[in-house]
């Protein structure tokens, strides 16, 4: 049933995504890995359930690292004890459903107390249905923490390393769902959304990013599968943020059907894209392309077309041959300001929650990567990939960007790569390995750097609400420009949490 309902909502998706402005950009993968104990993340509500739920969890985990200082010389070993306290929430009235995952932890260092600090991570989403079946409130949200560039990650996030901070990101918008008579389905949406950086408690961040308060509205017109060989779609997007960013276009999509499992498509219209001193563009779009639907879960999409006034390509693709391997890969060209991307990640994290296959959904929105203030032009590859064996999985992810900066014309280009590995030994006992890689080939304001590193752990159930896990990390950093260093850093932890 899930991934029947999951291809049906992929087609809606990838029919829509090229002109759509909720590409997800990627602020995933980079080296930093091993988590405290259940981070927050999104959850579903337990079955049949009626009204509110509260499962509290408390947790102590205890680390020893040979680098606390993340220095190249005169490092520095220090013990840092973290005690956790967490909340999983859920709600289900009849109109009102939601969840929220909450985790706030204290990093207690021994020996360079000045780092001793808090961290906050949240997950939230929910939605009122005001009239049933037409108007509804919508709303996520999530605070998370990384760094502004993929270089001087400690191998296990904690408090007081430079350039950590905390990222708040939410979003928040009436949705309006009807059909216009026996013709098409319409589909409205508005939304509020607000982007904001803070400095990681007892952590020094050189250049913070610039927040961001951003203005949504669209519109669909949908014939769905009601016409046995043509789907037509009708699509408007208006955006606008508090930097003074604009956008607003008409787009018009034609689907025929020239195979039982193939479709060319066509699309056409007319935009505008605008930021005073840095872009204005005024331009008809359009784009051909061709869409296959190779099973009932799997389907592939590719675009051709012009778009800012040059060529552009996309391609979305979700392959699932059996119930053990699942594949998504994606490509896509757009052009928006950097706060625009982290909220398009978002919504895309979101959406990949309930439109995708579980083993291919990211457990935890992360934010590791180089951050920026500025507008660019973003060319992202993404691939991900799982095989599930009873008592094995494997996951893994690649990433690449390469951003051009409006309009100075620099580059950020880096690429991602994320291996992981599980294995339960017995019901009560598994092991798990990952595996890091992150590479910035240009950076106007990092430079070039490389980063890898590493985690292995064991986890054991003494009982249905008491956990242990216990592992260790490692982390190897090089700068090439502009002034070479070479950072190394190994971590030992034990951890321990309690369900309520």
């Amino acid at each position: 049933m899930y991934l029947g309902m999951t291809g049906t909502r992929f087609r809606a998706r990838a029919t829509a995504s090229f002109w759509a402005l909720m590409l997800g950009g990627g602020l995933t993968g980079g080296p930093a890995l091993a988590q405290e104990f259940g981070a927050a993340r999104p959850l579903a509500p337990p079955p049949q359930l009626q009204g509110l739920l509260i499962q509290p969890r408390v947790g102590l985990q205890e680390s020893f690292t040979d680098n606390a200082l993340l220095t190249a010389t005169n490092t520095q070993s220090d013990f840092v004890t973290r005690p956790i306290l967490a909340a999983d929430t859920f709600l289900n009235s009849g109109r009102a459903v939601g969840s929220m995952s909450t985790q706030l932890s204290y990093d207690m260092y021994a020996n360079n107390t000045q780092f001793s600090g808090w961290s906050l991570y949240a997950y939230g989403n929910g939605s009122y249905d005001v009239v049933p079946d037409f108007l509804s409130l919508e709303g996520e949200g999530t605070v998370t923490n990384g760094t502004v560039s993929a270089f001087g990650t400690s191998a296990i996030d904690r408090t007081g390393t430079a350039g950590r901070l905390q990222l708040s990101a939410y979003s928040v918008g009436p949705h309006i769902s009807t059909t216009v008579d026996d013709f098409a389905d319409l589909e409205v949406q508005g939304r509020f959304s607000q982007v904001a950086f803070t400095s990681g408690d007892k952590s020094a961040v050189a250049q913070l990013p610039a927040d961001s308060i951003i203005g949504m509205t669209s519109a669909i017109l949908d014939t769905g599968t009601r016409f046995v060989g043509f789907q037509l779609q009708t699509a408007g997007n208006f955006e606008r943020d508090d930097h003074n960013f604009q956008l607003y276009n008409g787009i018009q999509t034609l689907f025929v059907r020239i195979l039982p499992q193939l479709r060319i498509l066509a699309r056409g219209g007319y935009e505008s894209i605008s930021q005073p001193g840095i872009i204005s563009i005024t331009d008809p779009v359009w784009s051909g392309g061709l869409e296959l639907t190779v099973n009932q879960r799997s389907m592939v999409t590719v675009e051709a077309g012009e778009r800012y006034g040059h060529p552009i390509w996309n391609a979305n693709a979700l392959l699932q041959f059996s119930d053990r391997f699942y594949a998504t890969m994606r490509y896509s060209e757009i052009l928006q300001p950097s706060q625009m991307s982290i909220t398009s990640s978002f919504s895309d994290f979101v959406s990949q929650i309930q439109l995708l296959p579980v083993p291919l959904v990211s457990p935890n929105f992360t934010l590791n990567g180089n951050l920026y203030s500025e507008t660019s032009f973003n060319k992202t590859a993404e691939g991900r990939f799982a095989y599930v064996w009873d008592e094995d999985s494997v996951y893994v992810s690649a990433y690449w960007i390469d951003r051009r900066f409006e309009p100075q014309g620099t580059h950020d280009r880096t690429a991602l790569a994320t291996a992981e590995y599980s294995h339960r030994i017995a019901p009560d006992l598994n092991i798990e390995a990952r595996f890091n890689f992150a590479h910035t080939y240009a950076s106007p304001l990092y430079g070039a750097n490389q980063s890898y590193g590493g985690e292995a752990d064991v986890g054991y159930d003494l009982n249905s609400t008491m956990a242990l896990r216990a592992g260790y990390g490692f982390s190897r950093q090089s700068r090439y420009t502009p002034t070479p260093m070479d950072l190394s850093e190994n971590v030992v932890f034990a951890a321990i949490q309690k369900r309520f």
